[in-house]
């Protein structure tokens, strides 16, 4: 009785959903289709299953199987475009705010006889961090001078 009362309700709705699938409700229809014949068919093979294995395998391939169609679409366009000008940007941005971020945490939580100690550790750590930044602008300009030198002197 259960098996012709599920074929009755496939019939019609098959026919709806070939005439609806034009209409915008094509996403109603197709959340209804699924679960008759998914159910159907997992109860003819998991008769003795029907402890606790029919509850946690029906919901779970209906909802799975809706859920990563659409959303992967739009993360990939999105994930395209982003990532290459944040990174470059950020890649010159944290530098020098950290530098400038460490100093002021530390004099507070020392002993306030280490004073004269912490003074002498800030700009050393400071200089190192922004001395690797400039040599390379430098180093552009001496390359291209080197250049022309052979044929003048020749």
């Amino acid at each position: 009785m259960l098996h012709f009362s599920l074929i009755l309700l496939i019939s019609p709705n098959f026919e709806a959903a070939k005439t609806s699938f034009s209409s915008s409700s094509a996403l109603w229809l197709t959340y209804r289709s699924p679960p008759p014949p998914f159910h159907y068919k997992y109860e003819s093979p998991s008769p003795p299953h029907h402890k606790c294995k029919h509850t946690p395998l029906a919901p779970l391939p209906f909802y799975t199987y809706k859920s990563p169609p659409p959303p992967p679409s739009p993360p990939v366009y999105e994930h395209k475009s982003p990532p290459p000008p944040p990174f470059v940007y950020k890649y010159w941005s944290p530098p020098p705010p950290p530098v400038y971020r460490y100093e002021p945490p530390p004099p507070p939580k020392h002993h306030h006889h280490h004073h004269h100690h912490k003074h002498k550790w800030s700009p050393y750590p400071y200089v190192t961090y922004k001395s690797p930044p400039p040599p390379p602008k430098q180093e552009y300009p001496v390359y291209h001078y080197i250049s022309p030198a052979p044929p003048v002197t020749n």
